[in-house]
């Protein structure tokens, strides 16, 4: 069986496609999506719900999915139907598959067969005119997923799209539907809103919504003063300006304010002082921001090397070489640039 006699519709997911990728929609099943394509994987996405993802030269991954049928939470409700396959969360219906996405502008399909764009819910419309818009009705979908709040702020910042004023109220509403997230899932959202360039739309949208305030309470304190607007988002400005940075790159500045502000009671800072201070905002924090998965376990540590870099780059005005071989120095040389440059204006202006 080749890929094409079965993968027919292609899913154009606007966070993929616009960045020269495509997701496939087939009513294949998982087992045969692994056993004929190659270099690929199958993975648990949530729930009982398994998508496979593929491999290609390039660094190119590709998600293929069973066509999926309407999960029991959502059918019946609002504006989704009752499903016609109760027995399986798959099926051969892709109408139903619909209510699987989250925006309208990610339920758009290509039937190869045909070369037709299926368009189910004014998908084309609301990408033409830049609107966040949820398929489900927004207070069941966002209560029953929050995630979708992540999401819909990053496509937000990343394509200046304005959210639907449903489903701005509903993000208001129902921010508590985060505390339902795992870590990996809270993580992960966060790491693709932070590490593409546009960290600064993104932070700002996090405030906006009160997002940063439902997990970050470690910073309570400080998140709406001026001095802290003012130093993390001019800095998170500055990463932007110079092109992608790293996840853990954006969270040492988000916690710098705090961190700089204890370290004012050490003469002479070491390593050990900044651990102590970074296990104390950890603590802190609510339990999504631990950053325990194995794939976020460098991120504390590289924040710590960041974050003791700027109180050796401080007291020089000429880095020694044995400092700039140190862990992250040129994070850390692009923080401290960073750090310098909203200064500058802070002085100029």
């Amino acid at each position: 069986m080749s890929l094409f006699s079965f993968a027919r519709f292609l899913f154009c997911d606007i966070c993929t496609f616009l960045d020269g990728n495509v997701d496939f929609s087939t009513n294949a099943s998982i087992d045969q999506i692994v056993a004929t394509v190659p270099n690929a994987k199958s993975f648990n996405a949530f729930k009982n719900i398994w998508v496979v993802k593929a491999y290609h030269d390039g660094d190119i991954e590709t998600d293929i999915a069973p066509i999926f049928s309407i999960f029991p939470e959502y059918g019946g409700k609002g504006n989704v139907p009752v499903t016609k396959f109760p027995d399986s969360p798959y099926c051969d219906d892709l109408l139903e598959d619909t209510y699987s996405r989250d925006f309208t502008f990610n339920s758009l399909y290509y039937d190869y067969a045909t070369g037709d764009i299926i368009d189910y819910h004014g998908g084309l419309h609301d990408l033409r005119e830049g609107i966040v818009k949820s398929i489900i009705t927004p207070d069941i979908y966002v209560a029953n997923d929050g995630r979708s709040i992540f999401r819909g702020l990053r496509f937000s910042a990343k394509y200046d799209f304005r959210i639907d004023d449903d489903l701005s109220k509903a993000y208001v509403d129902h921010i508590d539907a985060l505390g339902a997230l795992n870590t990996y899932n809270s993580i992960y959202q966060t790491e693709s809103g932070f590490n593409s360039g546009f960290s600064l739309k993104f932070f700002k949208l996090l405030e906006q919504y009160k997002v940063t305030d439902f997990f970050l309470t470690s910073l309570k304190d400080r998140l709406q003063t001026s001095e802290y607007k003012n130093l993390v988002e001019g800095m998170l400005g500055e990463f932007d300006k110079g092109g992608k940075a790293d996840f853990a790159l954006i969270w040492a500045a988000i916690f710098w304010p705090r961190v700089a502000d204890e370290l004012k009671a050490k003469a002479n800072p070491t390593k050990a002082d900044i651990a102590a201070i970074w296990e104390k905002i950890d603590k802190e924090n609510a339990a999504n921001f631990k950053f325990e998965y194995k794939d976020y376990t460098y991120v504390p540590q590289f924040m710590q090397d960041v974050w003791y870099l700027q109180t050796l780059l401080d007291s020089t005005t000429d880095p020694t070489t044995e400092l700039k071989a140190m862990d992250h120095y040129a994070e850390a040389q692009r923080f401290f640039e960073a750090r310098a440059q909203v200064s500058l204006r802070g002085r100029v202006d």
